[in-house]
């Protein structure tokens, strides 16, 4: 590796990096953006206003999974590879009848 870099001109670094064996969690406070809504804590989402919600949430990319697709199991369920819009408009009706 190093006569690699000497060849093309770029450093390595001279030591091996490893992780610390206390993780270390970072001080950034900036939340994720565009992750589907069952990413967020319910309780935290719910308090945002609306345009923090908006912005946050990408509430056009979340699925409802039937119990029947989770399911662990060794084939895979012909459903899994439908696309977002072909998938809500199989099971939307019946998700969220009351």
């Amino acid at each position: 590796m190093k006569e690699n870099n000497k060849i093309f001109g770029k450093s390595a670094p001279l030591f091996p990096r490893c992780q610390p064996i206390i993780p270390i969690f970072s001080a950034s406070t900036k939340v994720p953006r565009n992750m589907p809504l069952d990413f967020y804590p319910p309780d935290w989402f719910n308090k945002l206003n609306y345009a923090q919600r908006s912005s946050i949430a990408n509430a056009r990319k979340v699925a409802f999974v039937p119990l029947s697709i989770v399911e662990m199991s060794n084939k895979i369920h012909p459903d899994v590879t439908l696309r977002d819009k072909a998938f809500n408009e199989k099971y939307w009706e019946a998700v969220t009848q009351p």
